[in-house]
């Protein structure tokens, strides 16, 4: 039987990201218990004191590109610099996540309002949009699965004035 993630019975799937794959299989392979399988989209082939063989699996996060959608109401004195301030910002912290942390909506409003800086008195937000994938934006949270990274570029967020 396999578990909600997909993880078939009495297994462990670890989701690492960078480092040498034999490394981490070996590592694993040192720390498992007996009889415990290993589950994952990666697998390394570790041989044993005994000489025996073994394949050890392990997971690599999926890189889940996200768009965002801002749209600002321009005061006075906003300027496009600061337009790129709040898509760097966006940037960052959706870039920051974990891997298997969703992307909340109302989360974005924090660095998008660049809430610790003078500029944020020079426009306000008055909507965000997001979707996973080049899906349409809307304003709901991504979901990411526990194998998974959210992940986005400058190219990826936009900001609308209205």
């Amino acid at each position: 039987m396999t578990d909600t993630n997909g993880i078939p019975s009495h297994s462990i799937c670890m989701v690492v990201e960078g480092g040498d794959a034999n490394s981490i299989a070996s590592t694993i392979a040192a720390k498992k218990t007996p009889g415990c399988g290993t589950y994952g989209n990666t697998s390394e082939t570790i041989v044993d004191t005994y000489n025996v063989p073994h394949v050890i699996r392990f997971a690599r996060p999926e890189n889940v590109n996200v768009t965002v959608q801002i749209t600002i109401h321009p005061l006075a004195g906003y300027t496009s610099l600061i337009g790129t301030s709040v898509i760097n910002a966006v940037v960052s912290y959706i870039n920051s996540l974990d891997i298997g942390q969703s992307v909340y909506l109302t989360r974005l409003f924090v660095p998008a309002n660049l809430s610790n800086s003078a500029d944020a008195a020079t426009f306000e937000v008055t909507g965000i949009k997001i979707a996973r994938d080049g899906g349409t934006p809307a304003a709901s949270d991504v979901a990411i699965a526990f194998d998974e990274a959210a992940l986005t570029t400058s190219t990826l967020v936009t900001i609308t004035t209205a």
